[in-house]
């Protein structure tokens, strides 16, 4: 429509230039016309200009609106002006005087009409009208939301037009006198105006419905997230008070167990405090969602041993994992300096929801827990990386993992598995119980800490969460690590065991300690090696207990009865769980035993 438009002004403009200009070579004649046309320009200009600023004085926009909006849309539309040849320097000068003058709201509105029907119709005065088609359409909207919104009614629009309507009749009927009485400029003006007007009628509908829409929209999302925060501060206030007396029930519940009861009567003490415990880490999870949701998540800043606080950890969540006869192992090879800055609980908690969910998910094989320390790249641009290096701390990224053999996240699932109360499928709710909750805190916690989790998983292939926590290390730590690394330089060892992960993880952190390691995945072929470096033998052997062929113990007895006079330590590597006489290790021979998962402390123990 904008282009069938502009096309009839230049239908209209190409007849008014034939109309009014003479087939007359003379350059003084030419000029003589079109002075005579501006000003006729100017003074239908002046007097359009003139009604609209009478009619305006009657709206209710105040001082300071009207004086932005005369400096910004003239300001807006100087490019258009300048570009649009010689007939453009009177419309610039005039600009200059109309915002100068603009700062009071008659002044105002008045530079803004002359700037903008000047930029109209100056196109009457000057040739070439296609090449400037897009000049004039970046001027319409200004034009629009100038009548539409400014002068904030549709019924000024009305009146203006109704004005113009009598101006006409009176130069019709010979009222006022026209200066080119056979020109219809005056008419097409009328046309244009009137046009302009109820394309800025139209505007102004349609932007009170958008306000309107977008008013409501404000006021419901006013209402959500207060509804939000009422829904947390109870949640929180309710998870207090039912946790309070909760941990009083599980407490009782722990002395009835010691106490003397019968079989039965222990069985149903067990079961009472079993579900006791799992309803307790329900409201644990309540109350830190809605402390998260609420914005009341407090993190401290201490310093820990990351590598002790882990190596408790999976220590005391092993138990769970081998009544299941699954594997926790703990890689801590890339943590050279395990002394960090942070909120040791909250990280915690990351790691203990997502090794529950891999004990939880996993029916047989392994789990592997791994952390690591890298150099915070962006460190100058943290946000307390200035303040950090004034303590005397640097920023790094403790990025931590937890890969397991489980059911795996099919595709489709894994974009909404970090929301809360979802899981990857209805049956695993009904199989293994839980609530959605675990997940979705580990996501907040790590967002609170300037960090991020995800997960890379396929359904029936097992499952790896990554995530990473901002921490920060001491740049001269006067702390020492109470699992300090040993000197283990040119220690000969054998690790015998079926687990390959499990022996390789051993070989890789006794290898970072300096000692030379041999592998083999069984008892036969661990004897076989002992033989072969007869020469220059062992100085430490780690037996699994837990062998397809003999187990640990029969290893060991074995063992001393060919090297009676051997002086190579012997250390027994045997599941929580794990069934036998508690002496009989010691009489065969070995020195220590270690519960699996191995930790750095473990090795520390009977490598020093």
């Amino acid at each position: 429509m904008l282009k069938e438009g502009f096309s009839n002004l230049v239908y209209f403009h190409n007849r008014f230039i034939e109309m009014l200009v003479t087939r007359s070579n003379s350059q003084m004649s030419e000029e003589l016309r079109r002075i005579t046309l501006l000003v006729k320009i100017l003074v239908y200009g002046s007097f359009f200009c003139l009604l609209m600023t009478l009619v305006r004085m009657r709206g209710d926009v105040g001082a300071s609106e009207a004086s932005m909006s005369g400096i910004l849309v003239p300001g807006t539309v100087v490019t258009g002006a300048v570009v649009s040849g010689m007939g453009s320097v009177l419309l610039f000068s005039l600009l200059i005087f109309f915002v100068v003058t603009g700062r009071h709201r008659p002044a105002a509105d008045l530079s803004i009409l002359v700037v903008l029907f000047l930029i109209l119709f100056m196109a009457y005065s000057d040739g070439g009208l296609h090449s400037r088609v897009m000049t004039w359409l970046s001027a319409l909207p200004l034009m629009a939301n100038f009548i539409g919104v400014r002068l904030r009614s549709v019924q000024t629009c009305l009146i203006a037009i109704f004005g113009l309507v009598l101006v006409f009749a009176a130069q019709t009927f010979g009222m006022i006198d026209n200066p080119l009485p056979e020109d219809p400029l005056f008419g097409r003006m009328m046309a244009g105006i009137a046009s302009m007007f109820f394309v800025s009628a139209v505007s102004q509908a349609y932007e009170g419905a958008r306000q309107e829409a977008e008013g409501h929209i404000l006021v419901a999302s006013e209402k959500a997230q207060q509804l939000a925060r009422l829904k947390s501060d109870f949640l929180a206030n309710m998870s207090h008070e039912i946790r309070n007396p909760l941990n009083a029930l599980i407490g009782m519940l722990r002395l009835l167990k010691r106490s003397d009861l019968n079989d039965s009567q222990a069985e149903r003490a067990e079961i009472a405090h079993s579900n006791a415990q799992s309803l307790l880490g329900l409201l644990n999870d309540i109350l830190d969602l809605s402390k998260i949701d609420a914005g009341k998540l407090s993190l401290e800043t201490v310093e820990f041993d990351l590598q002790c606080m882990l190596g408790e950890l999976v220590e005391a969540m092993a138990v769970g994992a081998q009544e299941k006869g699954l594997e926790l192992m703990l890689d801590l090879t890339a943590v050279s300096d395990s002394m960090v800055v942070g909120d040791p609980v909250r990280i915690k908690q990351i790691f203990t929801n997502l090794i529950g969910n891999a004990i939880k998910f996993t029916q047989q094989g392994e789990i592997i827990v791994g952390a690591s320390l890298e150099h915070n790249a962006n460190n100058s641009e943290a946000s307390d990386g200035e303040e950090g290096h004034r303590q005397g701390h640097a920023l790094y990224w403790l990025k931590g993992s937890i890969e397991d053999s489980g059911v795996g996240v099919p595709l489709a699932a894994q974009e909404s598995l970090f929301e809360p109360f979802v899981q990857g499928d209805n049956s695993i709710t009904r199989t293994h119980g839980g609530t959605g909750l675990g997940l979705t805190i580990c996501q907040k916690i790590c967002r609170a800490m300037h960090g991020e989790i995800s997960v890379i998983s396929r359904k029936g292939g097992g499952s790896r969460f990554n995530f990473e926590v901002e921490v920060k290390r001491r740049l001269k730590s006067e702390s020492t690590s109470e699992c300090s690394d040993p000197c283990l330089n040119g220690a000969r060892i054998l690790v015998v065991d079926d687990n390959q992960t499990c022996s390789e993880l051993l070989a890789k952190q006794l290898t970072i300690w300096g000692a030379k390691v041999t592998l083999a995945s069984s008892a036969s072929s661990g004897l076989e090696t002992i033989q072969k470096n007869v020469l220059i033998p062992f100085s430490i052997l780690l037996i699994d207990f837990e062998m397809p062929e003999v187990n640990g113990i029969t290893f060991g007895e074995i063992f001393s009865k060919r090297y009676p006079d051997s002086d190579c330590k012997m250390v027994l590597m045997t599941l929580l769980i794990s069934e036998f006489d508690s002496g009989r290790p010691a009489e065969v021979g070995f020195d220590r035993c270690v519960a699996k998962p191995i930790t750095i402390s473990d090795l520390q123990s009977f490598v020093a």
